[in-house]
């Protein structure tokens, strides 16, 4: 090593920093001293400089020349990394003098990262100093994008977009690559790439934007990596937001229970579109559940108005159901006292606004108008009604204030009319609106067009105005009055809560966006739920795919950014993520979109959904140079930094001045007023109003450019600079990988730069060190701690030719040596050359390091009791020993409380006690949430997840307690939260809580709590059953309506007919009310039927009284809670007193039926009821009487005398008058009374006697029936029917069977002597007879008949009543008594033939008997009733005797009129007499028309009382047109008759259709003048009636003229009275004959 190595030696052994310096200078000596003979070839430059693209391989020549004198050398090449490889022409041969040889170097980048790295090519020589080569070798990155940074700007709320390039610079290898963005407001696509080819080039997409909220400068980027690698090449990306004029503010009203998370946002919330940004109105609205919230921005007013059912808004008294925010002042204000309904609950549902006279118009269950001058409220009409006559619903509402139109649309009558607003009058349209087979036509939305004077109407109908198409949706043109369609309308609309919900008209465009809930809009694909209308083409056209789910509530159109808000209660919009019940069409680019935050801003309810009913838009319109502010409430100038940008039609938006631009001081500045930065400044954001001087490490050269970064490699203390020179070179040794730095940093012992600016460091060559940190790599010349020559040096050479690091567990110094560990190789030592230069570490040292210039002791706890180890042996766990410890035995328990041993092997063993374990070498209490029961743990055991202990140290699993509210699985793994509580355990800090409001839990599982059904909800949280969900008021719980589900699901109030929801919340079927009029079989049901009987009662009863009112009908209504004391309500309690069975339709025990509308009275006594069965057969006789003797006294061909025929007139009209008792009209009692008596007069009734109480009399009255006698009675009541039927037809049988009897029983000669002394009294009437029979043709055939069995009868005139009959043929009297009983009582005997066959369907599809609704319809009774009695009833009776009498007439036509009387004429001149002989036929006619009155009044009650009126309405039109066109009687005076009683009966059925609608009944006594009036024509009738038979039958005892003056009786009855003797033979002016009526 030469002498100089040895003086420096002993330097260093005595001041080791003096040992360094001498080094040095030794190393230089010794270099100058033996140089190499080899040297570098004038083409090789030092250091060589290579650079590849991982995972490439870069390759460099390097050559050399043998420059050492006369000998030839032989040489090796060598390097220090395992990465680079030669190829050599003649490695290791003799390279004579001045010769050249080379070296080719192979760099491979394959797992390098990206850096700089250092390698030392060392190409030794035998016997004498190597050549060293410096070998510089770049690794970069593949990826190169383009540009590096990416600078845009955006309006707030929007997204805005970029490109770059991405490039494989690779020259042979394919590259996989990811990107990563670092905020959430940057999306790139693609954002990967697989197999990237060699300098192939991609294009990635940038979204920037999303979700930013404030107008700052915002920084990102994204990183690509390569092969795995991180951070290889990063895009910067510098974006910029910015507030829009022309963006909108959002009002959104529903049932969520937050946005955006912000307080106050329950049910209601605004977003401003801008920052979409969610905010409160006030502390919102308190109260109901978020339903049917209807919104309207009054912008002239900056007014929100906000419609449902509340209990107030912001607090503030009188703002219950309506409200209005001011939109400038933030703050809530009332409108009176608020809005309150009529019907169950109250819910404001439409608002309307006129802007030229500042009144609202609302809509409920009524109508009113709110008036802001005066602060008042007033009604519109008097309502609006169902034809239930239920209050109405109103849901829409359209002002035309040009024709002082209100349209009105919703649940009422007609569903669709018009108010106008200057005469306060109602005014339908056209033919309206309705649903062809179902009563619910609603009309849901209105959209009025004033440029086309059109009004579009949508809603739940099949047809407007019978014009095809209008199926839910139909155009109504103002200016024709005419209805069209728009296409074919909607399709897919089943229920009556479909349809078309919601319309948009977008008049700029010629658009009607239609939503709501059907299929298809004219068939056309994909207009689901929501479709587009163009009104200039009349064509359909979808909205992307439609809205998914089930139905759209409500449409929002802000045509100044081009997007329609669509909300409602649906899954997604086109499947459209963060869509659900919230999304914006953009009409422009025909997208949907999210809005809010993503759609996700909006807090479901408890149900686990919400709906968006409410919608308004509001666009804030800006002066020249303003912009709206962040929250969208209000404008505001662009501020100095800024400025405006307009692109006209009021958008204009504020945008910072560009980079390095400024504006100092300017309000709403242009763009030319934002001034460029000078030299040596710049800005570092978008918003500054002055330019900064450039920061160290930055300068600025040109003005506007701004500051720029010193590069890589260099570094920069100056501030403000203004050129590049500043930025100075890293000295070699040190390094900057980044740009902008003030310093550069020391490379590392062992690295170094091999250049100045260099960027990173690199490990030293093969034979090369640094003495210090920060210094450049140099030769083995002076060797550190560490390192040995790999050669022997040649003669008189002191240092080794190559050096290396000695290997791990050796080191170049022994453990003692510190400092740098140098060591003098070969000093006092053999084989200093080679890796036995390095000294083995010995035993309680170790040697870890890549290069160890010493030994280390091995640490504490630990032991080295071998040599040579990169590594000491841990002691056992528990145990601790000395630093440098060699033996294992050096090892000793370390905690006092520990109990040693050892094991079989010898090996040492520390045992913890119970409740603790080993950490290092001491036992440790086990923590919370563990235990330790044994003795020796090594770790102690976790109590099952979720449970924990009390205290640390625990010993036993028992110790281990389950949480609050969580009890142990049964398998013991785990805790699970109890029945009413839901936690996640397996978290940290997990804990059962309650079960929210609206979930509950049965059960203690590790399932989370269920949710009860759709629209219930539990009182308080913790529910534990499902019975706990209850419904919410307004709302009733129907048990298993859904399969599988035994809770069920509540049901609105407002759909229930005839019953009602009283008592608040936690209603059942149980518990629901009815309402008196109606009646339901069971409490499982909510079908509610009307009662036969409908008559209002006074409050008499407990029942009445019970439930608040001082009426009661038979069917009572009921409160099960508060009539029977919490006893359910059973059919028996619906009923009145004497009422019972369905309906209330059987009379109790002790009742009888005593009228025809189901009316029950009391039974009389015993006694009573037989007088009245008495006086009905001699009321029956009477009448028959009456009709017989005036049959009898005309004879066949008279023409005179109209007796018989007004009575017939009389008789016909008394017996459809009282079928309008049978109707159900709400006739006042006396008009009830009235009809009723008509009944008993004119046929025979049933009601009139009361069989039923002669049955009860029969069975034992005062004592309760037997249970078989009940049954009896109850399921025989339908007999009534055939018992008043037979009844009559016996009535008719015993009539003429008495008059047979009469007849033949009574002596001929009382007969012959009644004739002759009432001839002696009546001659002036014999005398009258002579000369009509003179007048008629003397002819003697009629004395030949009443000379039949030897008998001289007078003529039939000279006889009394009684007289005539005796003294008439036997078989004309029995013809004639058949006749007339048939007459009298057909319609009896048909009304009570078809009520076997009137049944009313009830629940489960049922059917029973009106008459007897005990009686199930198609049972076997029911069948054998139909058998025995209905069908030959109807065949015989109904059908036959018209049919067969109307046959015979035609049969015997000939007969009838024939100038010599025929047998035919005697028999059937009752039947036919009275008609012209052209109308022989007429009183089959009648009879058909009494048939048909009967039929429609008893066949059609289940359709109702209107049906029932219509009918027999439309039958009398008819009938009455009928006769005034054929005028079917002889007499002109009975034709009067026949017409006005036709009138009359239409004019009284008329009376009664309108005093059962509800809206004339609530008029104050209009239903009671109406029957007042009913009453005077009918009773003036029946006086018409009177005077006309009075006076026909007065002419003939006078003998005058029929139709003779007035003055003609007076005389007559004067010479009556006075005796004067018998009256002039009268003029026969008027005398016709009937076989010639009309020659006169």
């Amino acid at each position: 090593m030469g002498r100089h190595g040895g003086i420096c030696g002993t330097v260093y052994a005595s001041v080791v920093v003096s040992a360094v310096c001498v080094l040095l200078c030794c190393a230089a000596s010794s270099a100058s001293a033996t140089a190499s003979p080899l040297t570098l070839t004038s083409s090789t430059a030092s250091p060589i400089i290579i650079g590849a693209y991982r995972p490439d391989t870069a390759t460099a020549v390097v050559g050399f020349t043998n420059s050492g004198g006369t000998s030839a050398v032989s040489w090796f090449a060598t390097a220090s990394v395992p990465w680079v490889s030669f190829t050599t022409a003649n490695a290791g041969s003799a390279l004579a003098p001045a010769s050249t040889a080379s070296v080719t170097v192979s760099a491979a980048a394959a797992g390098l990262a990206k850096g700089d790295y250092f390698v030392t090519l060392i190409v030794g020589v035998a016997g004498g100093e190597e050549l060293v080569v410096p070998l510089e070798f770049t690794v970069s990155s593949p990826l190169e994008i383009s540009p590096a940074t990416v600078t845009e700007s955006c309006a707030l709320g929007t997204n805005t977009s970029a490109t770059i390039t991405v490039t494989n610079r690779a020259a042979t290898s394919t590259v996989s690559w990811a990107g990563v963005a670092s905020t959430s407001w940057i999306n790139a696509s693609p954002a990967s790439g697989a197999s990237l080819a060699p300098g192939v080039s991609i294009t990635m997409a940038l979204t920037l934007g999303a979700g930013l909220a404030s107008e700052v400068m915002n920084f990102g980027s994204i990183a690509l990596a390569d092969d795995g690698m991180d951070s290889e090449v990063a895009l910067s990306v510098q974006l910029a937001t910015r507030s829009v004029s022309g963006q909108s503010t959002v009002y959104v009203a529903g049932t969520f229970t937050s946005a955006g998370g912000v307080s106050g946002t329950k049910y209601l919330a605004k977003l401003y579109t801008g920052t979409s940004t969610w905010s409160a109105l006030g502390v919102g609205i308190s109260g109901g559940y978020g339903y049917d919230l209807s919104l309207l921005v009054d912008s002239s007013t900056s007014s929100l108005y906000v419609g449902g059912s509340f209990d107030s808004a912001g607090g503030v008294v009188g703002t219950n159901n309506i409200a209005k925010w001011n939109t400038a002042s933030s703050a809530w204000g009332s409108m009176g006292t608020g809005v309150t309904s009529r019907g169950p609950g109250t819910t404001v549902d439409a608002i309307a606004l006129d802007s030229s006279t500042s009144s609202l118009y609302v809509g409920s269950s009524g109508l009113a108008k709110w008036d802001p001058p005066s602060s008042t409220w007033s009604a519109l009409g008097s309502g609006l009604y169902t034809s239930r006559f239920q209050p109405g619903e109103v849901r829409a509402l359209a002002l035309d204030s040009s024709t002082s139109s209100l349209y009105v649309g919703g649940r009422f009558d007609s569903a669709l009319a018009r108010w106008d607003t200057a005469s306060s009058t109602w005014s339908a349209l056209g033919g309206g609106v309705s649903a062809v087979g179902m009563g619910f036509t609603r009309v849901q939305a209105l959209a009025f067009d004033s440029s086309a004077s059109a009004l579009y109407v949508g809603g739940y109908f099949t047809s407007a105005g019978n014009v095809s198409g209008t199926n839910h949706l139909a155009n109504w043109d103002l200016s024709s009055s005419t209805w069209s369609a728009l296409g074919s309308g909607l399709s897919g609309v089943e229920y009556y809560w479909m349809g078309a919900l919601a319309l948009a008209l977008d008049s700029s465009t010629s658009s009607l966006y239609v939503g709501g809930e059907f299929t298809s809009a004219g068939g056309v694909s994909g207009t689901v739920n929501v479709a587009r209308w163009d009104i200039a083409s009349s064509t359909w056209s979808a909205l992307g795919s439609g809205v998914l789910g089930p139905k759209v509530l409500v449409l929002a159109l802000d045509s100044s950014t081009s997007s329609l808000y669509v909300g409602g209660d649906f899954n997604s919009a086109s499947n459209v993520n963060r869509t659900s019940s919230l999304a914006k069409w953009d009409t422009a680019s025909s997208t949907w979109n999210a809005i809010g935050l993503g759609g996700t801003g909006l807090a479901p309810g408890a149900s686990g959904s919400f709906s968006v009913y409410g919608l308004a838009v509001v666009t804030p319109i800006c002066a020249a140079g303003d912009v709206p502010t962040a929250s969208g409430g209000a404008c505001t100038p662009c501020y100095p930094g800024r400025y405006v940008k307009d692109y006209g039609s009021n958008r204009r938006e504020c945008q910072p001045c560009p980079k390095n631009t400024v504006n100092a001081a300017t309000l709403s500045a242009t763009l030319a007023q934002c001034v460029a930065c000078a030299p040596g400044t710049g800005t570092d954001s978008l918003v500054l109003t002055t330019c900064a001087q450039c920061s160290a490490g930055a300068y600025s050269d040109v003005a506007g450019e701004g500051c720029k970064v010193c590069s890589a490699g260099t570094s920069s203390t100056a501030v403000g600079a203004t050129s590049a020179s500043t930025c100075a070179l890293c000295a070699t040794g040190t390094a900057q990988p980044l740009t902008g730095k003030t310093s550069c940093d020391m490379c590392a012992l062992g690295t170094s730069t091999t250049s100045p600016g260099g960027t990173t460091c690199t490990d030293c060559p093969t034979n090369t060190f640094t003495p210090q940190p920060g210094e450049p790599c140099s030769a083995c010349g002076g060797l550190g701690g560490g390192w040995y020559r790999t050669a022997t040096a040649a003669a008189g050479q002191t240092w080794g030719v190559a050096c290396d690091k000695c290997p791990k567990g050796t080191a170049t110094a022994a453990a003692d040596v510190t400092a740098f560990g140098l060591h003098q190789l070969g000093t006092g030592r053999t084989g200093g050359v080679g890796s036995g230069a390095c000294l083995d570490c010995p035993a309680g040292t170790f040697g870890a390091a890549a290069v160890n210039p010493t030994c280390l002791p091995c640490p504490a706890n630990t032991f080295g009791d071998e040599t040579k180890v990169s590594a000491c042996k841990a002691c056992p766990p528990g145990a601790a020993s000395a630093i440098g410890s060699v033996q294992p035995s050096a090892c000793m328990c370390g905690d006092p409380t520990m109990e040693s041993g050892y094991s079989v092997a010898g090996i040492l063993e520390c045992a913890c006690p119970r409740g603790t374990q080993i950490e290092g070498t001491r036992c440790a209490a086990c923590p919370l949430g563990t235990y330790s029961g044994m003795v020796g743990s090594q770790a102690c055991n976790a109590c099952p997840i979720g449970a924990s202990t009390n205290n640390v140290g625990s010993t036993n699993a028992s110790q281990c307690i389950c949480p609050r509210n969580a009890v142990l699985h049964a398998e013991g793994t785990s805790c699970i939260c109890n029945a009413g509580f839901e936690g996640d355990l397996n978290a940290p800090d997990g804990q059962c809580t309650p079960c929210s409001i609206a979930k509950y839990k049965e059960v203690a599982s590790t399932s989370l709590c269920s949710a009860c059904p759709i629209g219930t909800t539990t009182t308080t949280v913790g529910a534990r059953t499902p019975s706990a969900c209850v419904c919410a008021a307004g709302t009733y719980l129907k048990p298993n309506l859904l399969s599988g589900n035994a809770i069920g699901q509540c049901l609105t109030c407002e759909l229930l007919v005839g019953g009602a929801c009283r008592g608040g919340d936690n209603l059942t079927t149980l518990k629901l009310t009815t309402l008196p009029g109606h009646w339901r079989a069971g409490f499982d049901t909510t079908s509610w039927h009307q009662c036969l009987n409908q008559q209002t009662y006074s409050g008499d009863t407990a029942a009445c009284k019970a439930i608040g009112t001082t009426s009661c009908k038979v069917c009572r209504g009921t409160d099960a809670w508060s009539i029977t004391g919490g006893v359910h309500d059973t059919p028996l309690h619906q009923c009145r007193d004497g009422y019972e069975s369905r309906l209330c339709g059987v009379c109790s025990k002790g009742y009888s039926r005593v009228s025809t509308d189901y009316e029950c009275g009391k039974c009389p006594a015993i006694r009573l009821n037989v007088c009245i069965l008495v006086a009905l057969g001699a009321l029956v006789v009477f009448v028959i009487a009456c009709l017989v003797s005036q049959t009898l006294k005309k004879k066949v061909g008279q023409t005179s005398g109209e007796g018989a025929s007004i009575l017939k007139v009389a008789l016909n009209y008394l017996q459809v008058a009282s079928f309008a008792a049978a109707v159900d009209f709400r006739w006042p009692k006396f008009m009830r009374d009235t009809l009723m008596a008509t009944g008993a007069v004119s046929t025979p009734r049933s009601v009139l006697l009361s069989v039923d109480c002669l049955l009860q009399r029969s069975a034992g009255v005062g004592a309760d029936l037997p249970a078989s006698a009940q049954r009896r009675r109850r399921s025989g009541d339908f007999s009534r029917a055939a018992r008043a039927g037979a009844w009559g037809a016996a009535a008719s049988f015993a009539a003429a069977v008495a008059a047979i009897a009469a007849r033949a029983l009574v002596p001929r000669r009382w007969i012959t002597a009644v004739s002759k002394a009432y001839s002696c009294s009546n001659n002036v009437e014999r005398g009258e007879d002579e000369e009509e029979a003179a007048t008629a043709g003397g002819d003697s055939s009629g004395d030949s008949r009443q000379m039949s069995n030897g008998i001289a009868h007078p003529s039939d005139a000279t006889l009394s009543l009684s007289a005539r009959i005796l003294a008439a043929p036997t078989t004309r009297v029995v013809v004639v008594c058949l006749l007339v009983t048939t007459f009298t009582i057909y319609p009896t005997v048909m009304q009570e033939t078809l009520l076997l066959f009137s049944c009313k369907e009830l629940d489960g599809g049922k059917s029973f008997l009106l008459e007897s609704m005990d009686l199930e319809c198609g049972s076997a009774r029911h069948a054998a009733a139909i058998w025995a009695i209905g069908v030959p009833g109807l065949l015989i009776y109904v059908v036959g005797i018209p049919v067969g009498l109307v046959a015979l007439l035609y049969w015997r036509r000939n007969d009838l009129h024939a100038s010599k009387p025929r047998r035919a004429q005697e028999l059937l001149w009752f039947v036919y007499g009275d008609y012209n002989p052209t109308y022989f036929y007429w009183e089959g006619c009648l009879m058909l028309r009494k048939a048909l009155v009967v039929a429609f009044t008893v066949t059609m009650v289940p359709y109702g009382v209107e049906m029932q009126a219509h009918m027999v309405l439309g039958l009398l039109f008819v009938a009455f047109g009928m006769q005034i066109a054929l005028q079917p009687f002889a007499s002109p005076l009975v034709n009067t008759l026949e017409a006005t009683a036709l009138g009359v009966l239409a004019f009284t059925f008329w009376v009664g259709l309108l005093s059962y609608d509800t809206s004339v009944r609530e008029v104050p006594v209009a239903g009671e003048l109406l029957s007042v009036f009913a009453f005077v024509c009918n009773l003036g009738f029946v006086g018409l009636c009177v005077v006309a038979y009075s006076r026909a039958a007065l002419a003939k005892r006078l003998g005058v003229e029929e139709h003779a003056p007035l003055r003609e009786f007076v005389g007559a009855l004067l010479n009556k009275i006075c005796g004067r003797g018998r009256t002039p033979p009268r003029v026969e002016s008027n005398t016709k004959k009937i076989l010639h009526p009309r020659e006169n």
